[in-house]
């Protein structure tokens, strides 16, 4: 077995980087077009080009909007 890490094991963070680059596939086509969006490799590695890519995701997701309270 690997060394335990911080926040899990080295699988387990390999699952949330390919669950993350998974979730930026699927919304980086629909939000800056399909042609506009190229897809990133979904190896669980978060590196300059997923962090590049989530990025621009979020970015073109904009803000929430804020609720109101009445």
């Amino acid at each position: 077995p690997g060394r335990t890490h911080p926040g899990g094991s080295r699988g387990q963070k390999k699952e949330e980087g390919e669950s993350l680059q998974m979730a930026i596939n699927d919304l980086g086509p629909s939000l800056l077009g399909a042609r506009d969006y190229a897809a990133i490799r979904e190896d669980g590695v978060i590196g300059p080009k997923p962090l590049a890519a989530f990025k621009r995701v979020l970015s073109a997701a904009g803000p929430r909007p804020r609720r109101i309270r009445s």
